[in-house]
């Protein structure tokens, strides 16, 4: 069970889908040979720019949940529930969304489990994730939001944040 566990809290760390056959009991695991990355630190460029898409999350989450003076990603995982809901014409958009809510997820993620942004480009592309910097764990807080509108789920950003934390207190992610 813990394997199981651990693949798929590295999946939903990583923005990934796992199918309910990997969820739960089942004891087949499939190990994929990894994709070589160039990872490197993200510009100062880079980071103000997250730092803005953040601050305009917190006037996001504000406007579908009142109440949430100080947003939470629980406040968060809610305001997306609805926007999803929401059928005006001048609501945010799908990449205004994932802008706002990944940043927002990405600069937790940072302050809780001392990561940093980073830029991962593999054969697939460039992509930004936040890394541990005393651990091998990576995650893609904007990957992760865009999968979340294209599938039409929500609540997943709170989850992310547990399954991040489950993995370093569990001592699964190898240290770098």
């Amino acid at each position: 069970m813990k394997k199981i566990i651990g693949i798929t809290l590295l999946a939903l760390c990583c923005g990934m889908h796992v199918p309910a056959s990997a969820q739960g009991t089942s004891t087949t695991t499939t190990v994929a040979q990894p994709t070589p990355q160039k990872i490197e630190a993200a510009s100062a460029g880079e980071l103000k720019t997250f730092r803005a898409y953040g601050a305009r999350a917190a006037l996001f989450i504000a406007s579908y949940v009142p109440a949430a003076k100080q947003p939470t990603l629980a406040d968060a995982d809610e305001a997306f529930r609805l926007w999803q809901q929401d059928t005006r014409k001048r609501r945010a958009s799908e990449k205004e969304v994932v802008e706002m809510l990944g940043a927002f997820l990405g600069a937790k993620l940072a302050a809780d489990f001392g990561m940093e942004w980073v830029v991962v480009t593999d054969e697939n592309g460039r992509d930004y994730a936040v890394r541990a910097n005393k651990h091998e764990a990576l995650a893609y807080p904007f990957a992760s939001v865009e999968k979340r509108i294209d599938n039409r789920s929500h609540g997943f950003l709170q989850g992310i944040h547990d399954a991040v934390q489950e993995l370093m207190e569990s001592g699964e992610a190898k240290a770098r």
